[in-house]
């Protein structure tokens, strides 16, 4: 059953992301279709990296880290806070392949 950490985890900590991307490149937060599709994509995006690094806490440390934690909410904020840098670096490789 999703609580509200669970929900606050997969759909509160993208908005994050979506702000950081937007002062990075001087956008407005407006609230229109495409905001809703990029806040989509972020959040399909999010939920995986932040498994990701939930499951090298796991290897590494050994605690298994469930999604209604106070440990997920700090590896999804730490995942929102990656979005850009991992956004410009797709830019970089997409724009490498097409020079080639």
């Amino acid at each position: 059953m999703l609580n509200i950490r669970s929900f606050i985890n997969f759909f509160f900590v993208p908005v994050i992301a979506y702000y950081l991307l937007c002062k990075k490149y001087d956008k407005k937060l407006q609230p229109n279709f495409e905001s809703i599709i990029i806040y989509i994509i972020l959040v399909c995006f999010n939920i995986p990296l932040t498994r990701v690094i939930t499951f090298a806490l796991r290897i590494s440390v050994g605690k298994n880290i469930e999604a209604d934690s106070s440990y997920y909410t700090v590896a999804a904020l730490v995942s929102a806070a990656l979005m850009p840098t991992l956004y410009d670096l797709g830019k970089k490789i997409k724009r490498n392949d097409k020079d080639k």
